[in-house]
């Protein structure tokens, strides 16, 4: 009997998709492994005062309230100043409470700003009555659990976020220090199963140890071995053979290229014997009770620059994640610099660049080619992917001149209109797709064509 083992680009450039990450102080483990915390969930801070304005002020943003904005010295006050600023439609003090503009903590305002190259509506969500729990640190982050009355603005269906659900939403978001100020990593919306695991201040994972190293290279493989305690306390405990929904998770640092988008291998382990805790040994030749587990692998295509290691726990609908160590991802070519793009491109006979039609009729010519392309920009589906899809995420597409589209993959730069109603020169790679893609129970053997959309070349044309 083998685990199943997913391959998947974690979907942090949509926020209905992205995976929730519980790493720090809910008792995770740092770099030694270690796990620390409190076994009783924490009493709420004061009440963060209500907005009396929809909308931001009509006198603008006072100096005290952009420092406030831009720099908290404690976690919670981090948090209660961005839940304020969301209420308020101060999106740019919002987003200078984050570890970076696109950073995936709800509701998304910079990753959709980047998305639509163009402000988001102050009228986007109501955010009352809110409380902040005080912070529990571990490792390199910190939690904060937190409770508000939620109510959509008028640009939240437009937008098509999960801002339209009026009640009582429950919330977690994760922080790290940096400098003097403390700023979100991401976080955003949690269920009951997720708020019981992380209200407990235990972990599931316990004296984890890998043999990644600092420094690391693309193909290469790795061990994690690691005590699996589920649950946390008053937690339901799953009784099966095997374990679904272990993961191993590497998330870029904001230098990276990719940020915030995350590569994910997903594990099955075996319950057989049924008792707790439980030696796990992910890793090449390794097995428990009989049964492969697999070895975790350097994704071959990884950009090079800083990242963090997490293991993960799916709790309900949400997988949760507890930091391991970090590292840096070195270029595959042997330096220690990231790699540069190549700046010969293949241009048609055409001269003005070729179109999707002209890639998806003959895609061998043009596979892994670069080429300047025709189209109107990048779009992505705001449905989120099931939990545990596999492989190529199919929402991403290029829209052509006309009505073609393709597969692909976003690297163009912060801050660059992703569509635009007038045709565009784009430049990019064309890439192959062949793998498993789908949700669990669906998943089919796939091949096509995609295209690495990296830069916009010439406006207007």
């Amino acid at each position: 009997m083998h685990p199943r083992k997913l391959v998947v680009i974690a979907a942090f450039t949509m926020l209905l998709a992205f995976p929730l990450m519980a790493p720090g102080c809910a008792a995770g483990p740092g770099k030694s492994g270690t796990t620390g915390g409190s076994s009783n969930a924490p009493a709420p801070t004061q009440p963060f005062a209500a907005a009396t304005q929809v909308g931001p002020a009509a006198t603008g943003t006072s100096a005290a309230g952009q420092q406030a904005g831009a720099c908290s010295r404690d976690p919670d006050s981090a948090v209660r100043g961005y839940l304020n600023h969301l209420d308020r439609g101060e999106f740019e003090l919002a987003l200078a409470a984050l570890e970076h503009p696109m950073a995936p903590v709800w509701p998304g305002v910079g990753i959709v700003q980047s998305l639509l190259g163009s402000k988001v509506s102050a009228d986007l969500v109501h955010v009352r009555d809110g409380r902040v729990f005080p912070p529990l640190d571990v490792g390199p982050e910190a939690l904060c659990l937190s409770e508000a009355d939620v109510s959509p603005g008028q640009e939240a269906a437009a937008l098509g976020l999960e801002a339209g659900r009026s009640g009582r939403w429950r919330f977690a978001f994760w922080l790290e220090r940096q400098g003097e100020c403390w700023r979100l990593l991401r976080g955003g919306p949690i269920d009951d199963a997720a708020r019981a695991v992380l209200g407990s201040g235990v972990s599931p994972f316990r004296n984890v140890r890998t043999t990644l190293p600092d420094r690391a290279r693309p193909g290469q493989t790795y061990s994690v071995t690691f005590d699996l305690d589920l649950p946390a306390a008053n937690v339901s405990q799953p009784l099966g053979d095997v374990i679904e929904g272990i993961t191993l998770l590497l998330h870029p640092r904001p230098d990276v290229g990719s940020y915030p988008k995350g590569y994910e291998e997903e594990y099955s382990v075996p319950n057989i014997s049924g008792r707790w805790p439980k030696r796990v040994e992910l890793g090449e030749g390794l097995t428990t009770e009989n049964i492969y587990i697999g070895a975790p692998e350097i994704p071959t295509d990884l950009e090079a620059g800083r990242y963090r290691l997490y293991l993960g726990y799916r709790a309900g609908s949400t997988t949760l994640y507890w930091p391991i160590s970090d590292l840096s991802i070195l270029a595959s070519g042997g330096s220690d610099r990231p790699p540069t793009k190549a700046t010969a491109t293949t241009v048609p006979s055409s001269g003005a660049g070729t179109t999707v039609a002209e890639i998806q009729a003959d895609p061998a010519r043009f596979k892994g080619q670069r080429v300047l392309v025709q189209g109107r920009g990048i779009t992505v589906a705001t449905l989120p992917l099931c939990p545990g899809y596999v492989g190529f995420d199919k929402r991403v597409r290029f829209s052509g001149t006309d009505a073609s589209s393709t597969y692909a993959v976003d690297r163009l730069p912060q801050g660059v209109a992703r569509m635009s109603p007038a045709p565009r020169l784009f430049e990019g790679r064309v890439g192959w797709y062949e793998g498993e893609v789908g949700c669990p129970g669906q998943v089919r053997w796939e091949s096509f064509p995609y295209l690495e959309v990296e830069r916009v070349v010439e406006n207007g044309r």
